[in-house]
């Protein structure tokens, strides 16, 4: 299954009903099979292992990747990886969410062979859009976006989704967590600002798991400063749909360009 979502479009597909919603529980309990995904981990080894009970997973398109290491360092990428994370471990039946934090930079999402659903493609999504594919078949899915660079054209962003049965992934614990998160995924963000950012995801109901600080690659830039900060987040809504609405509003205010 795939889905391609535009800002537009969004508020008209949530009230068509074209996913089922799912309304949040007030049950304070504790699920020992949420994942616990550490943000400095994501960032340095570009990876994330998910627990069993993640059904939604958002990795990130961060601003300026489609840019190479290939070019003068102002026009270095930010981050050290084209999709963060680069690469995911995923149960069968979860669904990936691309969302494009890359300023006024259209993305899609092209899938080497075999992929879901014999899938060459998604369509187009425009900043900050998001496109979703849910993977029902255990497997290695390398996906890639070329044709992104006009100055190296031989810079390719890459990444990998590996799924596996459910039986067969260990569980990662969180026991710190008060309730189950369903949803969870990557945003990148100001250092300078993360505690104002931080502070309006709780308001809207969205868990701050973890986050990490580094020196962008690029040196820095007006309006954002030297550093950035990865957030690994979390949600207990079962609809991705629902979850991703403060990110895409957190997303569109930031200082990139």
């Amino acid at each position: 299954m795939i889905k391609i979502i535009s800002p537009i479009l969004l508020f008209a597909v949530i009230a068509m009903g074209l996913t089922g919603f799912v309304t949040s529980s007030n049950a304070q309990t504790v699920s020992n099979t949420n994942p616990h995904i550490d943000a400095k981990t994501v960032y340095e080894q570009k990876s994330a292992v998910l627990g069993n009970d993640m059904r939604h997973f958002v990795v990130l398109i961060p601003n300026e990747a489609h840019e190479s290491l290939n070019q003068p360092k102002n026009q270095y990428p930010l981050a050290n990886q084209a999709y963060i994370p680069q690469d995911i471990t995923v149960s069968k039946g979860t669904s990936v969410t691309w969302l494009s934090g890359d300023v006024d930079h259209d993305h899609t999402v092209k899938f080497q062979t075999p992929n879901p659903q014999n899938l060459p493609a998604t369509g187009v999504f425009p900043f900050p859009g998001y496109v979703t594919v849910t993977f029902n078949q255990p497997g290695k899915y390398s996906y890639f976006e070329d044709n992104v660079n006009e100055e190296d054209t031989a810079f390719v962003m890459r990444g990998t989704v590996n799924v596996v049965d459910s039986s067969q992934k260990t569980q990662i614990n969180n026991s710190s967590l008060t309730q189950p998160i369903k949803t969870a995924g990557v945003l990148m963000v100001p250092s300078k600002d993360l505690q104002t950012h931080v502070a309006t995801l709780k308001n809207n109901g969205i868990t701050t798991l973890s986050d990490y600080t580094f020196t962008d690659l690029r040196g820095g830039q007006k309006g954002t400063g030297e550093t950035q900060t990865i957030i690994v987040w979390g949600s207990e809504k079962d609809n991705v749909d629902q979850a991703i609405l403060p990110l895409i509003d957190v997303t569109e205010g930031l200082p990139y360009s």
